[in-house]
Formats: structure tokens, C-alpha cells, sequence
């Protein structure tokens, strides 16, 4: 319900919902939300053309509830520091704010990245389950190559089984070992 908390809320979301980076969060624009179309555009240097993403209601929402409460300013950025200067969020304290999220619930990634990365993992981990196409998810990201080595093998198990042949039975020196063992016991 606090200032710091809805912008939180709503930086948050674009991660999670959306895949973007802290730092494209920080960056967000006033002028890259079209409220008519219910669309976002990011511009990422990877890209020739910018990446236009939906604007859910979810997302709307949380970003409107922060506009209510954000310092009456003219900056052209959405997220900003909540002390003057008014100057846009800087990445680090996106990263401090979802810290101290995880340690105000207890919450322990046991040693993996403490940062926001974890939330776009999770949306690549449920585009692969929605069998979205692989190149969609990597606009998505933004990344050049989607590593489905890191995150297939959380969701794959199940679709795996589905494919797995039926185990031959043991023959040669396997089967004769399995044979001794059989007999002693």
C-alpha cells in the first residue's frame, strides 16, 4: 500500500509477466506505453525494431495504482527515486527492494542469484510448458540463444516419459551378474 511498495509491486510484474530487465524497468518511459492499444515498447539494441509486448490488466493496473501515489514530477521516466532530485530508479535499488522482499518472507534461493533474474527464468520455464515457440521466447527475453538446457530440465521430466522406450531385458555379462546376485539373495 505505500509508495515504495506499489512501484515495487509494479517493477516487479514487467519482470516476472513480461521478461524485462531491472535495467529496462528503470528505463520505462511514460512514452513507451501505448494505454489505447494496451501495449508496451521496449527498445533493446539486440533488436532493430522495438519489441511491442501486451499491457495485461494486471500490469495496467499496478502501473496506474504507482502513477497515483509517484512524486508529481515531469520526468519522462515512470519509476523514480522517492526523494528529490527526482531522478529515474536506478537498477540497484530495484535489486535492494526485491532482497529485502525475499528476507521479509523468509524466503532463501539457497545460494542462487539473489537478483530479478529469477522471475524472467520463471516466465521462459512457463513459455516452454505453453509450448511457445522457442525464437518467440527468445525475443521475449531478449536473448540471442535460449539455453533450454537451463531451463528444460525442470519441465521436460514429464514429456520425457511420454517418449521413453521400455527397458530392454539384461543380457550378456549384465544379465549372467544379475542372475548371481538373484540366486544368493
Amino acid at each position: 500500500d505505500t509508495q515504495s511498495g506499489k512501484r515495487s509491486y509494479a517493477a516487479f510484474l514487467l519482470c516476472a509477466r513480461l521478461g524485462l530487465r531491472n535495467s529496462e524497468v528503470c528505463a520505462l518511459k511514460f512514452s513507451d506505453i501505448d494505454w489505447t492499444k494496451k501495449t508496451l515498447s521496449i527498445n533493446r539494441e539486440s533488436m532493430d525494431a522495438p519489441l511491442v509486448l501486451p499491457l495485461s490488466p494486471e500490469i495496467e493496473n499496478a502501473i496506474s495504482a504507482y502513477i497515483a501515489v509517484r512524486p508529481a514530477h515531469d520526468s519522462p521516466y515512470i519509476f523514480l527515486r522517492h526523494n528529490a532530485p527526482y531522478l529515474p530508479l536506478r537498477t540497484k535499488t530495484l535489486h535492494y527492494e526485491w532482497k529485502r522482499l525475499l528476507e521479509q518472507n523468509e524466503i532463501s534461493p539457497l545460494g542462487k542469484n539473489r537478483g530479478l533474474q529469477p522471475l524472467r527464468d520463471n516466465l521462459a520455464n512457463a513459455l516452454l510448458t505453453d509450448d511457445s515457440h522457442c525464437s518467440s521466447i527468445q525475443k521475449v527475453l531478449g536473448n540471442s540463444t535460449l539455453n533450454k538446457a537451463k531451463y528444460g530440465p525442470g519441465i521436460d521430466v514429464s514429456r520425457l516419459r511420454d517418449c521413453a522406450l521400455d527397458v530392454p531385458p539384461p543380457s550378456g555379462q549384465f544379465s549372467e551378474r544379475l542372475n548371481k546376485r538373484c540366486s544368493h539373495a
